[in-house]
C-alpha cells in the first residue's frame, strides 16, 4: 500500500454534459491545432488497442484505492434555465465554492463523498451539504444530503438496480472524479463512453476510438490524441489526449459542439514510488454556447490531492449507505417509480394522489401515507370505512362459529 499525505445570456447545454461532463482552457478546435506537432503520424506509431492496453493493465494491478483532495469551484453568471454540475441555477454574481472530497474504490465498487457548501436555487445561495454516490454492484445510490427542512430545501436521494448492460449512473463524467476512475478504472462498465455502437455509458472499447495523425503538445509534452468516433460523426467532438511517455495517462479530456470546446479537462500526474502516475492535480471549466455565436464560462474548478492510497484494506460496508432520515428518495429498484420519506422507523410511502394533490415536504412530513392536503372530511371517512370493514369481518367471524358450534 502506498499512502501520500461571464454577463451575457446564454444557451446552457445539459445535454452535452449527459454525453460528457468534463472540461478546460482552450476556446475553439482551430486552437488545438495550434499546438499539433505537425508531420507526426500517431497511427503509425501506436494503435488505439495498445493505449487501451496499458489502461487496462492498470486496472488489474490497482485492486482498490483510496484518494482525498480538495475543490476550489468558481459559478459564473450565465444561464438561469439549466442546472449543473453544482446542483442548480446559476448566481447573478461569481460565487466561489471550497468543498473536501472523498474517492473509495473496490473492484467496482465506488463510493464519492463530498462535503461543503453546494449551490441550491430553492435557497437563491449556498447551503451545507453532504454529497453521496455509490455503486455497489447491486444498487446505484446518489443522495444530496442538505441539512435543511424547508418546503424549498430538503434531503433526497435517487436510487436504482446496478445493471452493467445499461449506462445507469455515469461515474467518472460529469464529474471531479474522472482523473482518478479514469486512470485505474478504465475497464469499468460505468466509466461512460466506449461501445462499438458508439452508445456511451459502457465501457472504454478501442473499436469506438480512432487516433487523430496530428499530435499535440501540453506544457512541452508530446501527446497523441483519441477521438470518439460516433461523435465526431454527429458534430460532436469527445477528444481524449494521452502522454505515450507516462503510460499514455489521459493528460486532457475535452467535449464540445462543432468548432467549440465547451468542456475540458487537464490533469497533472506524480510518479509513485511504485511507478505508477498518480493525478495529483487537475483543472476544469465548463461553458456554455453563446446565442450570438461563441461560447461563455459557467464554471471553473482546480482540484488538489491531500491524501491518496493505493490497494489499501477497504471494508465493503462502506458501499452499504443509506439516505439520511427526512430524505425524500425517488427509488427504482423495482422498475418502476416508488417515492417514499425516508425515516428511522421505516419509509413513509409518497401515493399518486399526494403528488396530484400537490403535496409539500412539509405536508408529507407531518402526516401518515396517503394523508397530506386530504380534505378535513376525507380523513373521518376514511375511519368509518375501515370501521366497516371491521365490523362485518366480526360479524363474519360469528356467523361462522355458530354455524359450526
Amino acid at each position: 500500500m502506498v499512502n501520500c499525505a461571464a454577463n451575457s445570456r446564454c444557451v446552457s447545454l445539459v445535454r452535452l454534459a449527459v454525453v460528457f461532463g468534463c472540461i478546460g482552457w482552450a476556446s475553439t478546435w482551430p486552437d488545438v491545432a495550434q499546438a499539433e506537432a505537425p508531420g507526426q503520424d500517431a497511427s503509425a506509431e501506436v494503435t488505439v488497442k495498445q493505449i487501451m492496453d496499458a489502461w487496462y493493465a492498470r486496472h488489474d494491478r490497482i485492486q482498490s484505492a483510496r484518494f482525498k483532495f480538495t475543490e476550489e469551484l468558481v459559478l459564473m453568471p450565465g444561464s438561469q434555465s439549466g442546472r449543473n454540475d453544482h446542483g442548480g441555477s446559476f448566481p447573478a454574481e461569481p460565487v466561489t465554492l471550497v468543498r473536501d472530497h472523498e474517492v473509495v474504490i473496490k473492484d467496482l465498487r465506488f463510493r464519492h463523498d463530498r462535503r461543503g457548501d453546494n449551490w441550491h436555487p430553492g435557497a437563491e445561495g449556498p447551503l451545507p451539504e453532504h454529497f453521496v454516490k455509490v455503486t455497489n454492484g447491486q444498487r446505484d445510490l446518489t443522495s444530496f444530503g442538505y441539512q435543511e427542512r424547508t418546503d424549498q430545501v430538503y434531503p433526497r436521494a435517487f436510487v436504482a438496480a446496478s445493471d452493467p448492460e445499461k449506462a445507469g449512473m455515469l461515474i467518472g463524467q460529469g464529474g471531479p472524479v474522472w482523473p482518478i476512475f479514469h486512470t485505474y478504472r478504465a475497464r469499468h462498465p460505468r466509466l461512460g463512453h466506449g461501445r462499438p455502437d458508439g452508445a456511451s455509458g459502457l465501457a472504454y472499447n478501442a473499436a469506438a476510438y480512432r487516433l487523430l495523425e496530428r499530435e499535440g503538445t501540453i506544457n512541452g509534452r508530446r501527446c497523441l490524441i483519441l477521438d470518439e468516433i460516433a461523435n465526431a460523426e454527429i458534430g460532436q467532438p469527445h477528444r481524449i489526449w494521452v502522454d505515450p511517455e507516462r503510460d499514455f495517462c489521459a493528460v486532457r479530456d475535452e467535449a464540445g459542439m462543432r468548432d467549440l470546446v465547451l468542456f475540458q479537462i487537464d490533469v497533472e500526474y506524480e510518479q509513485d514510488e511504485s511507478g505508477l502516475w498518480i493525478p495529483m492535480r487537475w483543472a476544469r471549466q465548463m461553458h456554455a454556447e453563446h446565442v450570438s455565436g461563441g461560447r461563455v464560462l459557467q464554471t471553473s474548478a482546480t482540484y488538489t490531492v491531500t491524501e491518496y492510497a493505493l490497494n489499501p484494506p477497504v471494508d465493503d460496508t462502506i458501499f452499504e449507505f443509506e439516505p439520511p432520515s427526512g430524505a425524500m428518495v425517488d427509488d427504482h429498484m423495482s422498475g418502476k417509480r416508488e417515492m417514499y420519506l425516508a425515516r428511522d422507523s421505516g419509509p413513509r410511502p409518497i401515493t399518486e394522489g399526494e403528488l396530484l394533490r400537490g403535496a409539500r415536504y412539509s405536508d408529507l412530513m407531518k402526516t401518515r401515507s396517503g394523508e397530506a392536503l386530504l380534505a378535513p372530511g376525507q380523513h373521518s371517512w376514511r375511519w368509518m370505512w375501515l370501521g366497516l370493514v371491521i365490523a362485518l369481518g366480526g360479524l363474519g367471524w360469528l356467523l361462522w362459529r355458530r354455524r359450526f358450534a
